[in-house]
């Protein structure tokens, strides 16, 4: 198996591995701020919609002024973003060197 492949496989497995902690963080968070609500006002856990992320946050921040669950999420997932883009980048170059399905 050529250096590039396994390259990618890693960098994948990176991105993967900010998924989960992402998703992780986000059920987290949902969880810290349902606890400070009425039962009539919690924030379901799964689904998404437009702007949901961002009320999550902000409403987390609200209640946990010196909470760093969001600075976690961030980095899981500049982590995901980082890990897929060097596995674009691998398979690209991997596909360049290795000639091309137009021959």
């Amino acid at each position: 198996m050529s250096r590039l492949l396994v390259g990618a496989l890693v960098t994948f497995l990176l991105a993967m591995t900010g998924i989960a902690l992402g998703n992780m963080y986000w059920f987290i968070m949902i969880g810290e701020v349902n606890r400070k609500k009425s039962d009539n006002d919690v924030i379901p856990y799964f689904g998404a919609y437009p702007g949901k992320g961002l009320r999550i946050v902000e409403e987390y921040r609200k209640a946990y002024p010196n909470g760093k669950t969001h600075l976690y999420l961030y980095a899981a997932a500049g982590l995901m973003f980082v890990g897929l883009a060097a596995t674009a980048l691998l398979i690209t170059i991997y596909g360049a060197s290795h000639g091309s399905a137009s021959r």
